[in-house]
């Protein structure tokens, strides 16, 4: 069952494929059971965290983004997101084969926002 809602949009630059995810939590603070409608291959080479400002900031969040066997791809770096402050994971993160991705937020509280960007190679 799907939880929160998100917006999809994604941008290819040369061998880089820039996927956002701009999200919205449920009143539980949680995001999932929304799949890309797109498939994607290769190596996650970063992912960016942006809280949302004022009102609308989470409080410390979990992140995971799983393909469709539910796999984190971020390789379980997304514990303990800011609140506040622009957040970025690096490599040595997961990788992605031929596969939708879901974003998955957990405790970030009541209709709270925020932006992950997802760097693949």
């Amino acid at each position: 069952m799907a939880a929160g809602s998100i917006t999809f949009t994604e941008a290819t630059s040369g061998s880089v494929k820039l996927i956002t995810f701009a999200w919205t939590c449920d009143a539980s603070g949680n995001v999932s059971g929304n799949p890309t409608a797109k498939t994607y291959n290769g190596e996650i080479v970063a992912c960016v965290t942006v809280p949302a400002g004022g009102g609308n900031a989470p409080t410390a969040y979990t992140l995971q983004i799983q393909d469709a066997n539910g796999v984190d791809v971020l390789a379980q770096t997304g514990t303990a997101r800011s609140t506040t402050n622009q957040e970025t994971l690096k490599k040595p993160l997961g990788a992605v084969a031929d596969s939708a991705l879901t974003l998955v937020i957990a405790s970030a509280g009541n209709a709270k926002q925020g932006t992950v960007y997802l760097f693949i190679r």
